[in-house]
């Protein structure tokens, strides 16, 4: 772990950012020459950067719960992705033990595999209901034409509106501002 030297005696807020196909050479913070990623680098610059992590399954909803439990995927059980997996009640993640410890918590996606009836949701006060679905909402705005990820080929601008990770963003920054006189965190997931 790579950062700044941790506060003594005080508390810290935490944010968690995952993205799903997105590998660390794809980041100025990695050592990438060629992509920019000016913002995430000054983040790993001003908070914490993880050199040596690893995720303990290869697909989406098993990978995050293992970060958020700390454990293995042969022990918390959700072997594949939603729906037919859940995480049990009986996981305690880490949402709940910030919870309990008085911090406000939150986690912002668009992504319905890790909705709050996976059990993926635990010790989360909220979650953006709004976005949920919000990947198949941007498809059909584009009527089933061909493309990639709903976005047809040779589209080279998408309206704010319809582009996922913007509303994303905008849902946690929100989030953060109403909280920010609290001890929080949030887990910003972003499925592309």
């Amino acid at each position: 772990m790579e950062g700044k030297e941790p506060r003594v005696g005080g508390s810290v807020n935490l944010v968690v950012i995952m993205s799903d196909q997105l590998r660390a050479s794809s980041l100025g913070c990695y050592g990438s020459r060629w992509t920019e990623t000016p913002n995430l680098d000054r983040l790993a610059r001003d908070g914490v950067l993880f050199s040596r992590a690893f995720i303990e399954w290869p697909t989406s909803f098993p990978a995050r719960c293992c970060v958020v439990t700390g454990r293995y995927v042969k022990t918390h059980r959700a072997g594949h992705n939603y729906p037919g997996s859940y995480l049990p009640e009986s996981e305690i993640t880490l949402a709940e033990v910030l919870s309990e410890h008085g911090y406000s918590t939150g986690y912002v996606s668009s992504w319905s595999g890790v909705a709050p009836e996976t059990g993926f949701g635990q010790g989360f006060q909220f979650y953006d209901e709004e976005l949920r679905g919000l990947s198949t909402k941007m498809r059909s705005y584009f009527k089933g034409e061909k493309g990639v990820g709903g976005i047809p080929y040779g589209v080279t601008e998408v309206p704010e509106e319809k582009y996922q990770t913007a509303l994303e963003t905008r849902s946690a920054v929100d989030w953060v501002r109403q909280h920010s006189s609290e001890r929080f965190f949030l887990w910003l997931d972003y499925r592309d």
